[in-house]
């Protein structure tokens, strides 16, 4: 009895596989959603196109134009606030300044500043809100690490600014 019993398992779990099979085989082959993602992931990268895949100076320029809300990529400041308030989520217990998620949902990102390579630092953000004032210090690296306490002499250039009110 327990070799049929052997025999039915072993062909219910041949059945199976081949069901299984079949139904991987129809979701890739029938499966617009899955070419959509296909696509996006070959996409075409400008800046593999213009050589400068490894050009930080590059890079911090086109940070600088997505987080300037009044570039023309028609984003306004969707883009800024949506890193903000990511870095804000997950960098909350090294934090120190009174600032949240929300309050970069309410600023007015109208008075905003930008100075790129500003006293060395790659690229800095001035956001002048009615409640509050953050000043905001991105050091950008491709291929490498911080060195020369590049942080705590930003940090150092930052806190003399007279409309610092929140770094971090």
């Amino acid at each position: 009895m327990s070799e049929l019993s052997n025999f039915i398992g072993e062909e219910i779990n041949k059945k199976e596989k081949s069901k299984n099979l079949l139904l991987i085989e129809q979701l890739i082959l029938n499966n617009p959603e899955l070419e959509k993602l296909e696509n996006m992931l070959s996409q075409f990268n400008t800046f593999e196109t213009l050589d400068i895949v490894n050009t930080e100076i590059r890079h911090s320029n086109v940070l600088a134009w997505l987080f300037n809300p009044n570039a023309n990529h028609s984003l306004r400041e969707y883009f800024l606030k949506q890193f903000l308030k990511h870095f804000i989520s997950i960098n909350k217990d090294y934090i120190t300044a009174n600032i949240t998620v929300f309050d970069f949902e309410i600023f007015n990102y109208t008075n905003i500043e930008m100075r790129r390579e500003w006293n060395n630092i790659d690229l800095l953000l001035i956001i002048r809100d009615e409640i509050k004032n953050v000043v905001v210090v991105i050091e950008n690296k491709l291929k490498t690490a911080e060195h020369d306490e590049q942080l705590r002499r930003y940090r150092e250039i930052v806190v003399i600014l007279p409309h610092s009110l929140v770094q971090f």
